[in-house]
C-alpha cells in the first residue's frame, strides 16, 4: 500500500497517485494505477530515474500535438497520446470572454470545450488496460482537475472526494508555478484568469454540477462524445481494485 498519494519530485511539482478512493460497489481506486501532475518535460536526469520505478505505460498529455515531449514519461516503452487541439485552443467564440472569466464559470466549460479530447484519452486508456498512466497538462491543474474528475466519477468516487483531490493541488500552486515562470522565461505563455488565479472548491464543484445537469453524469458525458459503454466498462474496470469474492 502507498503511504502517500504525492510522488516527490525535483522538477515535476503536483504529482500525485488517485488511488485509495472508494468507488463503485465498495471497491477502491488502485493505487499505482492513475497518477496527474504538471507537465513532466523539465524532470531532471534524477526524477527519470526515479520516474522510471513507476512503470507507468500510458502519458495522456492534455496540451495536445503542438507539444512534442512529455519528457521521460513519454519515451518508449511508454506509449505517449496528445489528447488535445493541434493548433491554439480558442475555448469559446469569445475568447476574450473565456480569458476574463471567473474560475468557477470558466472551469465547467472545459467539459464542453474539451470533450473530444478527454474522450480520446479515454479510448486510449481502454487500449492500455493493465500498466499504470499518467495524465498532465501544463500546470497539472484545470484541465487535469476536470480530466481527474470525470475519470473518478465514472469509478464511482464521491463527489466530496474529487474535490478534495482537487483542492490538494493547493500543495504544489505556488512551486508549479515558480518553476513554470523560470522554464517559459524565454516564451512566456498568455494565462486566462482561470489559469493564473488559485484553485478554488466552487470551480470544481461548479464542473460536477454542470457534469449531471448538461450531461446527466460521466457516462453520459463519454457517450456524447462517442465512447462505447463497452469501452467505459472496461476503463472502470481497470480503475478498481477487484471484486471481493
Amino acid at each position: 500500500m502507498i503511504a502517500t498519494r504525492h510522488v516527490g519530485f525535483e522538477a515535476c511539482f503536483n504529482f500525485r497517485d488517485l488511488g485509495g478512493y472508494a468507488g463503485l460497489d465498495g471497491r477502491a481506486v488502485r493505487w499505482g494505477k492513475l497518477y496527474r501532475s504538471m507537465t513532466p518535460q523539465y524532470m531532471t536526469a534524477a526524477d527519470a530515474r526515479k520516474a522510471s520505478t513507476l512503470g507507468i505505460e500510458l502519458v495522456i498529455d492534455l496540451r495536445g500535438e503542438r507539444y512534442p515531449s512529455s519528457g521521460p514519461f513519454g519515451e518508449p516503452p511508454a506509449v505517449r497520446h496528445a489528447a488535445g487541439p493541434a493548433s491554439a485552443w480558442q475555448p469559446s467564440d469569445n475568447l476574450e470572454e473565456f480569458m476574463a472569466a471567473a474560475p468557477e464559470d470558466a472551469l465547467p466549460r472545459v467539459l464542453d470545450v474539451y470533450g473530444q479530447y478527454f474522450a480520446n484519452g479515454v479510448r486510449a486508456m481502454s487500449e492500455h488496460p493493465d500498466g499504470p498512466v499518467l495524465f498532465h497538462c501544463r500546470l497539472g491543474k484545470d484541465r487535469s482537475g476536470v480530466f481527474a474528475a470525470l475519470l473518478l466519477k465514472l469509478a464511482g468516487v464521491a463527489d466530496d472526494d474529487i474535490m478534495a483531490d482537487y483542492i490538494l493541488t493547493q500543495r504544489d500552486e505556488e512551486a508549479m508555478r515558480e518553476f513554470i515562470l523560470r522554464a517559459e522565461a524565454e516564451a512566456p505563455i498568455r494565462e486566462a484568469r482561470l489559469t493564473s488565479e488559485p484553485i478554488r472548491r466552487e470551480s470544481i464543484e461548479a464542473v460536477l454540477q454542470r457534469l449531471v445537469s448538461k450531461y446527466g453524469g460521466a457516462y453520459g458525458y463519454f457517450a456524447r462524445f462517442g465512447v462505447s459503454a463497452h469501452t467505459l466498462d472496461a476503463v472502470v474496470e481497470s480503475l478498481l481494485e477487484p471484486a471481493s469474492g
